[in-house]
This record gives structure tokens, sequence and C-alpha cells, in this order.
């Protein structure tokens, strides 16, 4: 089992975004072509190389821009995340706070961003393979109650440079 320990605090502001060395801004027109695992990606984010300022996140939140965060900068990672989009967000929410209460898995928050869910597990720092591992044993787990309307991320498919994930706007846990 993983460690879970990390320090958590009220925020007002999603703090972590502070953390970042560099952010996405998601453009309407392709800004880069990555190539991976011999797959041409195409992607609308532009890097910004400067660390998120809170002027930036307040543009955000106002619809302004919409801003992505990396899940990581390097081979190690301290958060997994699972994106839900559908309609029954709800019941996801209560299942998924049933199952982490069964794992006992407690420092886990959880954002609507737009119309989808976020659901932020932070952990210490570890190996991507290692989270990655962790995270399809949960959504192994989840996909025996519901039927699979989630992406989960770290997502060893994608690059790190699509390993991203957009600012969240409201905490409801």
């Amino acid at each position: 089992m993983i460690d879970q320990s990390t320090n958590s605090s009220s925020r007002s502001i999603y703090t972590p975004a502070l953390k970042s060395p560099f952010y996405y801004i998601k453009r309407d027109d392709i800004q880069s072509i990555l190539t991976y695992r011999n797959r041409a990606i195409y992607t609308k984010f532009q890097k910004i190389d400067s660390p998120l300022t809170y002027s930036k996140i307040l543009e955000h939140k106002r619809a302004k821009e919409d801003i992505y965060l990396p899940l990581y900068t390097s081979d190690i990672a301290d958060k997994i995340l699972f994106v839900y989009s559908s309609k029954d967000s709800e019941i996801f929410i209560n299942t998924i706070k049933h199952l982490f209460n069964y794992l006992k898995i407690s420092n886990y928050h959880i954002y609507s961003v737009d119309d989808e869910i976020q659901v932020h597990i932070e952990l210490r720092e570890q190996r991507i393979e290692e989270l990655q591992e962790y995270a399809r044993e949960i959504s192994k787990m989840l996909e025996s109650k519901l039927d699979k309307s989630w992406d989960i991320y770290p997502n060893p498919l994608l690059p790190p440079q699509k390993n991203i994930y957009k600012l969240p706007d409201i905490k409801l846990y």
C-alpha cells in the first residue's frame, strides 16, 4: 500500500498551482505536435515557462483563460487524479468517498471543473509507475460499482506534456 502522508491545509486558491515552474494555456489552434510511442499527438496547449501567478489564477476563474497544470515535472510525482465526465456526478462522488473510506485514503480533494469532477489523491512523492499501478487498482475497484466514465492520471499512454489537468474551480469536498 502507498503511504498517503502529506501536509494539508485549507486553501481559498488552489495553492499547488503556485508550486509548478510552468503551466499551460489552452488555445484554439494547434500549438505543437508531440511524438510519443511512435504516435503523433497534436496539442492545443501553449506551455508558459514561468510560475503561475495569482493574477493568472483570477483570470482563469473569470473564464478568460483555461489554465492547465502539469501532473508531474520529472519521473516522480505526489498525486493521482481521476477526471469524471458524466451526468451522475453525485453517484460517482458518493461511491469514491465510500471506496476511499474503505481503503483508508483520507488525503483527497474533490473539485468541480466545468462539466467534470476532479478527484485529487495527495500522496508522498514516488515513481510515476507506482502511482499508475495504484491508480489502476483504485479504478478496478470503482469499475465493480460503476460504469467506467473516468480517466486516470498519470496516464502511461500519454506523454508528460499531456498528463495535465485543468486548474480546479470549486472545491466540493
